[in-house]
């Protein structure tokens, strides 16, 4: 496609509108989420009955989070500056711009996720709960499997949230978040908050039992833990904590074989798509890169390009020029512009649910996709280098380069040299350990493109240690460590009367 098409695009758009064809099937079950249930409420005497397999596999579609924390993640990044100019009405990315705790309960916030999230997992312990009580329960072992998996991904989000992030050296000294394993039938039961490290053995445990069960019975894969998606899980649960073994494993079983061929295709697909054809595309079923996706309940899908915090040109021509293999054009020309301030991919579709008939009010849905094929392979990637496979890892992320440029040609290579240049042009000593180094770099920068405006990037900030510098309009500045206690969402103040202590501020 001409780049002049391209070029036009940064010219300026304007808003979706929000009566699309709505991307994502809604079941009955996402109706559930959406009253203000306390924290890990859970009335047995509300429990329909349930006698088939079919019966527990739409149980199973509310053990997701239908909630979205995309939105209050990416905006403590160094993918967000103060855009100041730009509407300033969304005090959740306000507040986490500046890592402060947001006041309110609303769509898009920390605390709207931690109930949310509880609430999968209560429906995830109510399925466990029913198979275990049929009298053949071995015939249900796939939606077992489901369950389980589920229930260790809710508390996985949670316990990276809510507590500090996982380092093995503090792991057992910090404070978990509480591991709820069984339907709640007292709710003034008491809870503990376990350390981080705890946590992590709980969902280990329910990953791996729940990853031996799955057999893939659905006919709507994409809306459920497959097999694939559950060890695109595994593969991200132990990279996060350095078992790079284990992650590259759990990797390889996601995407066997090519996993290129996997990625989401910018050159022939994305590249030939309008703005709003993009949009559509990039979080729906029929995108193969996408191994689970969600339909939440949040308005970040209209809001991530047009608030005061988010992405300007200096940020964004950070990620896709300044890279050890140069522009990555098609990344570039199929990105958007806002009022020559915010600069973005167009991700994210939303679709308005009036409550009635006849309704002025409602709720708004996006769609996001929890986990894919360009994050196994990026985990892939980094297991490779920190297992002494450098050699294989730049291979494969130089035929991944060819699918993020127009013209791939050798001078384009990711090479020994090229990451000397890149990185170490003024060290005369530059060694073998500066290449790997200089590797991962690399890996991180790709993953940082690739994630924009979905909130990775604060886990791999956090993950590999690095400071967090902020600049207001206004001129002041600061730095958030990774192990600043601000690094930390604040839990629900009602959680103390259930016995669990807050996070230190």
């Amino acid at each position: 496609m001409p780049r002049s098409k391209h070029l036009s695009r940064l010219r300026g758009i304007i808003f979706k509108s929000m009566n699309k064809t709505i991307l994502y099937i809604i079941g009955a079950a996402a109706l559930f989420f959406t009253s203000c249930n306390k924290f890990l409420e859970h009335n047995p005497d509300q429990r329909s009955e349930i006698e088939t397999g079919e019966q527990l596999s739409e149980l199973l579609v509310s053990a997701y989070p239908l909630a979205a924390y995309q939105g209050f993640l990416e905006a403590k990044t160094d993918n967000i500056v103060d855009n100041f100019g730009m509407p300033d009405y969304i005090e959740v990315l306000r507040k986490s711009f500046l890592f402060e705790d947001p006041e309110y309960e609303y769509q898009d916030s920390p605390i709207y996720y931690w109930s949310n999230a509880y609430k999968a997992i209560a429906s995830a312990n109510e399925a466990l709960v029913k198979i275990a009580a049929l009298p053949n329960p071995e015939a249900y072992n796939d939606q077992k499997g489901e369950a389980l998996v589920a229930r260790a991904y809710a508390h996985f989000m949670l316990v990276n949230l809510f507590s500090k992030f996982y380092h093995a050296e503090t792991a057992s000294k910090e404070p978990g978040i509480p591991y709820v394993m069984g339907p709640q039938t007292d709710l003034t039961v008491k809870y503990e908050r376990e350390t981080v490290a705890i946590t992590y053995q709980k969902i280990e445990a329910d990953l791996v039992e729940g990853l031996r069960l799955i057999k893939d019975g659905y006919k709507a894969t994409r809306y459920h833990f497959t097999r694939s998606a559950a060890h695109a899980f595994a593969s991200r649960f132990y990279l996060y904590q350095k078992r790079y073994q284990e992650s590259l494993r759990h990797a390889e079983q996601a995407i066997p074989g090519d996993m290129i061929m996997n990625l989401r295709d910018y050159l022939n697909v994305y590249d030939k798509m309008s703005w709003n054809e993009f949009g559509q595309h990039y979080m729906s079923s029929k995108e193969k890169s996408n191994l689970l996706i969600v339909s939440a309940i949040s308005n970040y899908g209209y809001q991530y390009h047009a608030n005061r915090y988010s992405t300007n040109q200096n940020v964004f021509n950070e990620l896709v020029e300044n890279t050890p293999a140069g522009l990555l054009d098609v990344m570039y020309y199929n990105s958007y512009q806002r009022e020559l301030q915010s600069y973005f991919f167009e991700k994210y579709d939303t679709q308005f649910i009036p409550s009635g008939a006849n309704a002025t009010i409602g709720l708004t849905y996006t769609g996001y996709s929890l986990f894919d094929s360009e994050e196994v392979f990026f985990n892939r990637m980094e297991s490779l280098v920190y297992l002494g496979r450098i050699d294989e890892a730049v291979g494969e992320l130089n035929r991944y380069v060819a699918t993020r440029v127009y013209s791939y040609t050798p001078a384009r290579a990711i090479s020994k040299q090229s990451i000397k240049n890149y990185f170490f042009s003024d060290k005369a000593d530059y060694n073998d350990e500066d290449y790997k180094t200089g590797v991962i770099e690399t890996i991180l920068n790709f993953r940082r493109v690739e994630f924009l405006h979905q909130g990775l990037r604060y886990f791999d900030l956090l993950r590999h240690k690095r400071t967090i510098k902020r600049r207001t309009n206004d001129g002041k500045e600061f730095e958030i460590n990774y192990d600043d206690n601000r690094t930390v969402a604040q839990m629900p103040a009602e959680v103390v009367s259930s016995g669990i202590t807050l996070n230190p501020r």
